[in-house]
């Protein structure tokens, strides 16, 4: 099986890739665009606090 890879411009985070097999590819991505695709652990203001 072959991966093939998009070459057209796509929105969003960008992630490079490196082929690891026929089948898979090994991506990594820059630090700011790993945080800030992570929901944050902060509440947001006015949230009610959960009970412990």
């Amino acid at each position: 099986m072959r991966l093939t890879m998009p070459t057209a411009v796509v929105e969003g985070t960008q992630l490079t890739v490196m082929p690891f097999r026929d089948d898979a590819v090994i991506g990594t991505m820059s630090v700011p665009a790993l945080v800030s695709s992570s929901p944050s652990t902060r509440p947001c203001r006015g949230a009610t606090p959960r009970p412990r």
